[in-house]
């Protein structure tokens, strides 16, 4: 399946998680006892969130309740309320952010399943023109500390996926929600409305199979550098990319490695051969200022050459490919010093093993 990138970027710290005890679960069964249908109420995870991105203003607080395999795609299913004795009434409007094309206005499309282990990203179905494959909220109104029930259909998880992380509206984290199998059940006639109703009806099968899913699916790219900030690597479910800082590698004008350099790049290339990588691609890069000597495509093809031969000391059936690139692949802005800095760099990038 084709991907598109989608930044590495949501908070992994559940700020502001409301704690299971405050959940009006209560009022949430106590709300249209006569044609109550649900009384077991699962709860995966909590959050809060407030209204609007207004932090002095009403909170939403919520519940997941399931992160659920069914028939081709992915089921989510989540609660949300104002707070009990609030005296603020839940509407869409004040519950969710308002949703961009290709979902509808009212559409509650703001969530995204996060696979950290496999670095892909979800978001919500959709077909094009009608809107997103997630709960329509239109109109109706519920009492402050009544449990409303959401749902939303994302692309099927890979068979491996056991746990999640879901990111919600305005940034709110739920982390480590476990993967199962099935619709809750029973299922209400609406796409929302109070839990003790029932469980938000999900599309039927023809409308989620009329969605693309490579449409909402997304590589994630992880990013981790080090302290003396010598290197700085990005990872992604196909490839792995190395790169070294020049300023710490060589000096000044230089493609000569120095010892710190030198010993660095002996532990890239032990993690290549503790990763089984055969083939690797070593490219050199610099800063838009002219070297008078030799010329930056020059500079960067031997600072390349120098950190290839230095890894083929340790593992000497790796096969590499230098290349010198000069200043053509900026990765920050020449007009600054520290842009000038991150585009002074080696890189090493190998293909993930399978």
């Amino acid at each position: 399946m084709l991907k598109r990138r989608w930044p590495a970027v949501y908070a992994l710290a559940a700020a502001g998680v409301l704690a299971l005890t405050a959940l009006p679960v209560a009022s949430a069964t106590s709300v249209g006892t006569e044609a109550a249908t649900v009384t077991d109420i699962p709860v995966r995870g909590t959050f809060t969130y407030p209204h609007f991105g207004k932090f002095d203003g009403e909170t939403i607080v919520g519940a997941v309740h399931g992160v659920r395999r069914i028939p081709g795609a992915t089921a989510v299913y989540y609660s949300v309320a104002t707070e009990p004795g609030s005296g603020q009434a839940l509407r869409s409007g004040f519950a969710f952010q308002p949703s961009m094309s290709p979902f509808k206005v009212l559409d509650a499309s703001q969530m995204t399943i996060v696979d950290a282990v496999g670095l892909t990203a979800y978001r919500p179905l959709f077909i094009k023109g009608e809107g997103g494959l997630v709960s329509a909220p239109a109109g109706e109104e519920f009492p402050a500390g009544t449990l409303v029930g959401v749902y939303a259909v994302l692309p099927e998880l890979p068979a491996g996926v056991t746990s999640v992380d879901l990111v919600l509206e305005w940034g709110a984290v739920v982390s480590d929600l476990p993967v199962e199998d099935g619709p809750l059940l029973p299922a209400s006639a609406t796409t929302w409305g109070p839990v003790s109703d029932g469980w938000p009806a999900l599309p039927d099968a023809q409308r989620i199979a009329a969605a693309d899913p490579a449409a909402s699916t997304f590589e994630l790219t992880s990013r981790v550098g080090d302290l003396e900030e010598s290197t700085e690597t990005d990872t992604t479910p196909e490839e792995v990319s190395v790169s070294l800082s020049a300023d710490f590698f060589f000096s000044p004008g230089t493609w000569d490695l120095s010892g710190k350099g030198r010993a660095r790049v002996l532990e890239v290339a032990d993690e290549l051969v503790a990763a089984n990588v055969t083939h690797a691609t070593v490219v050199g890069h610099t800063d838009s200022v002219p070297d008078k000597r030799i010329g930056n495509d020059e500079l960067s093809q031997r600072r390349a050459r120098t950190v290839a031969d230095v890894l083929r000391e340790r593992a000497p059936s790796l096969d590499l490919k230098v290349e010198g690139r000069g200043e053509a692949e900026p990765v920050a802005p020449n007009s600054t010093d520290a842009g000038k800095k991150k585009n002074r760099r080696v890189t090493v990038t190998y293909e993930v093993s399978k």
